[in-house]
């Protein structure tokens, strides 16, 4: 349905009202279908999946603002890795012996460890291995950034919202099961 839009013209004596046509945008469409507002997240849903049936959102929009929705309600244990499959660097190796590994393995952060897998001591990032290709003196120690420990039941929302890009469960929370962020 066309939305109107009312114009007015004023001119010495007289004021005209105008009506014109003319096609909601997005905002304006969106807008209107979420005026009613739904009771509970259900409803949420099948709002934004009927938004998407009748165009109003595109199948990426619609995936996203799902996803968010979803990210809300995980914990960190539910994005991470056992900790038998970490990909950790020991804190003793040579970066000769570790840098083909990180090429690799692809990955941008690694926990690097003392003794064993819950002796973390800090984080290293893959960029930071940059220096030891220019030549620079490379002391992995010097290079590392703090870990963060997080228990696992933490909401993902929240870690967001602190940015715990470099966050990594407590060892003291570990399980047989337990595990590291995938990230």
């Amino acid at each position: 349905m066309p939305w109107l839009q009312l114009s007015f013209t004023l001119t010495d004596r007289h004021c005209y009202m105008e009506e014109e046509t003319h096609k909601p945008s997005l905002l304006e469409r969106l807008g209107a279908l979420l005026m009613r507002e739904p009771e509970d997240r259900e409803q949420l849903i099948e709002l934004l999946q009927r938004s998407y049936e009748r165009n109003l959102l595109d199948a990426d929009a619609l995936a996203m603002i799902e996803g968010v929705m979803q990210v809300s309600e995980m914990q960190a244990r539910d994005i991470m890795i056992p900790r038998a499959q970490m990909d950790v660097i020991d804190i003793g190796d040579a970066p000769e012996k570790f840098i083909p590994w990180v090429i690799e393995t692809g990955h941008s952060r690694f926990p690097v460890i003392g003794e064993n897998k819950d002796d973390v001591i800090g984080i290293l990032l893959a960029k930071d291995l940059l220096s030891y290709y220019a030549g620079e003196d490379f002391n992995v120690r010097d290079r590392l950034r703090p870990a963060v420990f997080i228990p696992e039941a933490k909401r993902l929302n929240v870690l967001l919202r602190i940015s715990a890009a470099t966050a990594i469960t407590s060892p003291s929370l570990w399980t047989n099961t337990a595990a590291s962020p995938a990230w």
